[in-house]
């Protein structure tokens, strides 16, 4: 009698140690699951009143909110990875072109004669470089103002461009001056 009460209680025990833990070994499997893989989306289905209950109830909100956390912080990422490569497009853009006539500044031209010095070394072609600037620009900016000056000084812009290959760079130096660098001369009356 003292062994089969000694089985019976070990088996009723052993099944209701299952009965406990099962709650628990779902909470365990879902936290571990949740730390390995990074994934909040999977909630806790366990229903009860209890403490087990209380602490299903906390996971699942703390989930949440975590989630909730994540999205944030990808969207504010998203957002501001948007915001660097547009204030870095700015910024090259600042850096290497004129403002008022949009032409490549100094800074691209030297860039750009570095490359064509290249390219004429490496294939054995000429380059031409011409220095242009606008005669009594001074005058035109005194007498009817820096406005008619700008306006000017892109329609110059526009019209040597609209002349020159697209291999070939026209460039605004700075004031009422332009560079022209023209690429892959063969001889004199390309440059002319």
């Amino acid at each position: 009698v003292f062994v089969v009460t000694l089985l019976i209680a070990y088996l009723l025990n052993w099944r209701l140690q299952r009965i406990m833990m099962a709650p628990i070994n779902v909470i365990i499997d879902l936290v571990t699951y949740v730390a390995q893989k990074r994934e909040y989306q999977k909630r806790l289905t366990i229903k009860s009143e209890d403490e087990i209950g209380q602490l299903t109830n906390g996971i699942n909100s703390m989930l949440d909110t975590i989630e909730q956390r994540e999205k944030q912080l990808r969207e504010n990422s998203e957002r501001l990875e948007s915001l660097v490569a547009m204030r870095t497009e700015q910024l090259f853009q600042r850096a290497n072109y004129d403002a008022l006539t949009d032409l490549p500044n100094r800074h691209l031209l030297i860039d750009r004669l570095d490359h064509g010095i290249d390219n004429a070394l490496r294939e054995n072609l000429k380059i031409a470089m011409m220095f242009l600037d606008l005669d009594r620009f001074k005058v035109i900016n005194d007498s009817l103002g820096h406005t008619v000056g700008d306006q000017l000084l892109s329609q110059v812009a526009n019209r040597l461009t609209d002349v020159m290959e697209t291999s070939d760079s026209v460039c605004r130096w700075g004031g009422d001056e332009f560079v022209v660098l023209i690429e892959h001369v063969a001889q004199r009356s390309d440059v002319e």
